[in-house]
């Protein structure tokens, strides 16, 4: 039977895994996870574990990477140097079971697909260790960095990766892709990470059985004890046949709630964008594989300017070969002569002779040596600037094809919550022409309330807030001339902070406001056009 278990933890420097007491360095755990020898090159120990069953590892890393994220020992030992704090973080552990349903490549596929959707999507790496060490026990090690990484090496701390909200997503997100990969299989288990008491299931525990009853039931002789657990396991079957009958009417109850406030085209952008990443995806996901595009595109920037500044060298090289060239050729023709020559001679071998010197300097400091050395050069970086422009080409095509489906399905997910909010202002024609920045912050009002905020009422809200900043400023100036009572002075100081603050978003919704009902009267301008046309064009007809 499928089972659901889904852990994550903390590998900190000095305190081994959070929760537990432990000296054990990441690189440590990451050799005990993937059974290979790795050396800490801080302390110079080899870390090894050897296991009887070898476990099936890989490294996952977002496009943008170096390459030397894929040696696993450079890897760890990276991560080490670039914290410095001596209770830093240095990975993030997740350990899940694998549905011991799958065979192995199916498991390996649905590890894959899990982590390079939730995790390495985001920004971490990933490095995998699949452990089949007891077959009825398959389960897979995921260590992730905690930094996000960029060409250059890893960058700042992602904090919004230790938030509770993401470790309940990644958790659900595990029995989702479990369930998926085992529909996909044709296995009828099911996962949840909610547990039995949330999902309001009655399992019942079966009856520990004694050896003597168990030899007996061996044998096919039946048994009270063996009749009792017969009768539990029919119970739980049927208990399980009612999750799933519960399961696929909320998903189907969640797909309708989830379309309702979409178009067929937002659908259909939605769907090509869920394609394009192999996973459900909402406005999060996408926005965040976007600026994953966006750090792709500018690496291939950077890799395209550096091809240009080699190109320029080489043109330099080449202007400054041709100048060395000539100076010689003089120096050496001048130097042949036999006749005496004049002091102005003399002194203009000295210039070339001097000129000649910076120029092989210059030359020399570009990286050439002669001309051999510099056409051989040259050779080598057309042929290398041919295939980086071909591959810089093929991946602004594939960014160009992957911007265009998930900037439409952005741009679905973001009229639908506009519709949805204007759904909860029937008499509020003006709401469908709210923009995403301003139906968001309605909605999150909303949410804080706990009720449905009318417009007027932040117009109000906003017109107290001026009152009170004023009145509270009145009260300022008085108690400055008195030069007495800091603390009130401080107090209403801050005070007059919070209510600006909260000033400056009610304004930013008064103008979202503004500008939904001017495009509610261009959009009311227009039909009124439309209609005259088509009077106009009726009475023609007429004529």
């Amino acid at each position: 039977m499928a089972i659901y278990y889904f852990k994550m933890q903390v590998i900190s420097r000095g305190g081994g895994r959070s929760g537990h007491r432990s000296s054990r360095s990441v690189i440590a755990a990451a050799a005990y996870r993937s059974g290979e020898k790795l050396m800490d090159e801080q302390t110079g120990e080899v870390k090894f574990y050897g296991r009887k069953v070898q476990p099936e590892t890989m490294i996952l890393a977002p496009e943008n990477a170096p390459k030397w994220v894929y040696d696993r020992q450079q890897l760890w030992n990276e991560v080490e140097r670039s914290e410095k704090r001596i209770n830093s973080r240095l990975a993030r552990e997740v350990l899940f079971a694998l549905p011991k349903e799958l065979n192995n490549e199916q498991q390996k596929e649905l590890v894959e697909s899990y982590v390079r959707d939730q995790y390495v999507a985001l920004g971490m790496i990933a490095d995998i260790a699949i452990h089949r060490d007891d077959e009825n026990n398959p389960h897979a090690h995921i260590l992730l960095t905690t930094r996000e990484i960029t060409p250059n090496g890893f960058g700042a701390k992602n904090r919004d990766w230790n938030k509770k909200e993401a470790l309940e997503k990644w958790r659900e997100e595990w029995a989702n892709y479990a369930n998926r990969a085992l529909e996909k299989a044709n296995v009828k288990e099911r996962i949840s990470h909610l547990s039995n008491e949330a999902r309001g299931l009655e399992y019942l525990p079966q009856v520990h059985m004694g050896h003597k009853a168990h030899a007996l039931e061996k044998k096919g002789i039946r048994t009270e004890v063996g009749d009792i657990n017969r009768m539990i396991k029919k119970h739980n079957e049927v208990v399980t046949q009612i999750e799933e009958y519960k399961r696929l009417k909320a998903e189907r109850e969640a797909t309708q709630k989830e379309w309702a406030h979409f178009s067929p085209m937002e659908k259909a952008a939605v769907k090509a964008a869920a394609k394009l990443l192999k996973t459900r995806v909402d406005l999060t996901i996408v926005e965040a594989r976007l600026q994953s595009i966006d750090r792709w595109e500018k690496k291939l920037d950077k890799e395209t300017r550096l091809l240009a500044e080699t190109d320029q060298k080489f043109v330099e090289g080449s202007k400054l070969l041709e100048i060395i060239e000539r100076l010689q050729s003089r120096l050496h023709h001048s130097s042949s002569w036999k006749r005496l020559i004049s002091a102005r001679e003399r002194e203009l071998q000295r210039m070339d002779q001097a000129t000649l010197e910076a120029r092989l300097k210059e030359f020399y400091q570009l990286g050439f040596n002669n001309r051999n050395d510099f056409e051989e050069k040259r050779q080598l970086h057309e042929q290398e600037k041919e295939k980086g422009l071909l591959s810089i080409a093929a991946q602004r095509s594939k960014i160009q094809e992957q911007r265009d489906i998930l900037e439409k399905a952005r741009t679905a997910f973001r009229n639908a919550l506009v519709r949805e909010v204007a759904k909860l202002y029937p008499d509020w024609p003006e709401a469908k022409h709210l923009s995403y920045d301003t139906a968001i912050i309605i909605k999150q009002m909303n949410e804080r309330a706990g009720r449905v905020i009318q417009p007027e009422q932040i117009r109000v809200e906003l017109d107290r807030r001026y009152q009170q900043i004023k009145a509270n400023e009145e009260k300022i100036q008085k108690l400055q001339t008195i030069n007495i009572h800091a603390d009130e002075l401080q107090r209403l100081a801050k005070v007059n902070d919070d209510l600006r603050a909260g000033v400056n978003t009610l304004e930013s919704l008064i103008a979202g406001f503004e500008e939904a009902k001017r495009r509610q009267l261009q959009e009311e301008e227009y039909e009124e056009e439309l209609k005259l046309k088509r009077k106009k064009k009726t009475r023609t007809i007429e004529r």
